[in-house]
């Protein structure tokens, strides 16, 4: 009996201590590996490795109506916790901590993100400083907010990186309120689009809501699908354009079967079906 509590102390020792996610370390070469629902919400619930690498190593559905998955009240990862608290301008202040680690989706999609709150909503609540999100799709969001600084991948970008990001679905809210980020403050997007439909009663914009010095190149949105004219930064176009590969090409972007750009074979596209996907991302006819 004493030898067998001696030998389960060991094996429960022995236990990594990222056993919560699917692998990993966490370090640059070893990024913490995502590879489920509850991974994702893992992640989120431990702001201690904000500050870690990860990557998606498989789609990820999060529907409200299957398994372990929920509504959520606040943003997935890095929640604001106050949505009472207001800043010097009686602006709304984030309080809680920011995401300023590296997520790279690997061309993963996280789909069915439902989300029904106050400030900061989206799968991201604030991408801080050196915080860097890529290749990374976001399908069939539905966020409905009833504050300010909403978006389906971040709410706000301080400082922070969003690269061949796109998004899909609903987004609603107060003010700043954008397709693919809410708030761009110092912060970049490049090589990036969205179809969502936005709706919010001040600052609204098809990409991005409201863009406070921020870089925004070679980036998208669908006017139609998205019911915005305008956008803080990006290039507002029809459903045509925006399942047209030349449309694309133009500004820089990397497509399969051209070289003009680069032979990465980045993106390619479903011509007058779909919009550019990452290349190992797959879809349906």
């Amino acid at each position: 009996m004493r030898t067998a509590l001696l030998t389960l102390s060991v094996c429960v020792l022995a236990l990594p201590a990222n056993a919560q996610y699917s692998g990993g370390t966490g370090e640059p070469n070893d990024p913490y590996q995502i590879a489920t629902a509850a991974d994702l919400i893992a992640l989120g619930e431990t702001p201690e490795d904000y500050d870690k690498h990860f990557i998606l190593t498989a789609d990820i559905d999060i529907d409200p109506n299957l398994p372990g998955r929920r509504v959520f009240d606040k943003a997935v990862i890095a929640p604001d916790m106050d949505p009472c608290d207001l800043d010097w301008r009686g602006g709304p202040l984030f309080t809680g901590a920011v995401f300023t680690g590296v997520l790279d989706g690997q061309g993963h999609t996280i789909s069915h993100l439902t989300v029904n709150g106050g400030n900061y909503l989206g799968l991201f609540g604030q991408l801080g400083y050196g915080a860097q999100v890529r290749d990374l799709g976001i399908a069939d969001a539905d966020i409905m907010a009833s504050g300010t600084e909403i978006g389906a991948l971040a709410g706000a970008n301080v400082c922070g990186s969003v690269t061949r990001c796109h998004s899909s679905g609903v987004v609603s809210g107060a003010s700043n309120v954008g397709g693919l980020v809410g708030c761009n403050d110092w912060g970049s997007i490049s090589e990036s689009h969205s179809s969502d439909s936005v709706s919010g009663n001040n600052t609204v914009g098809g990409l991005v809501g409201h863009n406070r010095d921020g870089s925004i190149v070679a980036s998208f949105w669908d006017i139609e699908t998205s019911g915005q004219a305008t956008s803080m930064g990006g290039t507002g176009k029809t459903t045509a354009e925006m399942q047209t590969a030349s449309t694309f090409i133009d500004a820089g972007w990397d497509f399969v079967g051209e070289t003009a750009n680069g032979t990465e074979d980045i993106w390619w596209i479903l011509e007058g079906k779909d919009y550019p996907r990452l290349w190992w991302e797959t879809t349906e006819e």
